[in-house]
């Protein structure tokens, strides 16, 4: 074994041994968090701190929560995504904070993955998205869920759905995420980029295919058009108006 092998194999393997906190904000999900929490069950350990945060669900998913003693749910003051990220990072213990979409499943190497972020000398990161790869779609329905697969490959800051994972001394140093009604993610993406380098996987995060449930060509457009109007300066309330409830 080289020498340099030898001396950076230790640190690697204390990088990757960190305490993670996967952070999942809740909101009327009963039909599909258990399932979710089952399958990120077959992907975490002792190193790793789940805690699902729900913002007044008004159906049973905080019972089917409640019912995993690995999973510590908490109730946010106040609605909002934003919100709920920011207020179970709050509590949080790990080093690292990892922000999970309910409808999202991490690959089995999202530990390592972080490990080398993190070795790299990066404050934050996210992966590549695969939509609807476990669900049974129709021809267009897998070309609409590749080209949203191409948005995570080549956009400039990072969204949600990529699970993104940042330091929390990070985290903190931008005051979290921005308590604004759509495009938190990016707009968070956008200042921790200016504090440090970000790291972009190649490994995929499954995602539902459901975001597109109120027709395809819609929610595409949405999700080109949406980002450039913020940039422009269009409201986020406004923006977030143009969105409807998928539960």
């Amino acid at each position: 074994m080289d020498v340099r092998q030898a001396q950076a194999r230790p640190a690697r393997d204390r990088l990757i041994r960190e305490m993670v906190s996967i952070i999942i904000p809740v909101y009327n999900e009963e039909k599909i968090i258990a399932g979710q929490l089952q399958r990120l069950s077959a992907v975490t350990g002792s190193d790793t701190e789940v805690i699902a945060v729900d913002c007044g669900s008004a159906d049973r998913t905080a019972c089917i929560i409640e019912a995993h003693e690995n999973v510590t749910l908490l109730k946010s003051p106040r609605k909002g995504r934003a919100v709920q990220m920011n207020y179970g990072a709050s509590f949080a213990k790990g080093d690292i904070l990892l922000f999970l979409h309910a409808d999202a499943m991490l690959p089995a190497v999202w530990k390592s993955e972080i490990g080398r972020a993190i070795e790299s000398g990066c404050v934050a990161g996210g992966f590549r998205i695969r939509c609807g790869g476990h669900e049974a779609l129709g021809r267009s329905e897998r070309f609409f869920a590749y080209l949203s697969g191409i948005r995570s490959r080549y956009a400039k800051y990072m969204y949600g759905d990529q699970a993104i994972f940042v330091k929390k001394n990070a985290f903190e140093s931008v005051s979290g995420f921005p308590e604004i009604p759509i495009l938190e993610d990016y707009e968070f993406s956008r200042r921790i980029s200016g504090i440090g380098k970000i790291y972009y996987s190649r490994q995929v995060v499954d995602v539902s295919y459901r975001r597109f449930a109120h027709g395809v060509v819609t929610a595409a457009a949405l999700m080109l058009t949406i980002p450039f109007m913020y940039r422009l300066g269009v409201p986020p309330d406004y923006l977030a108006g143009l969105y409807r409830d998928i539960r």
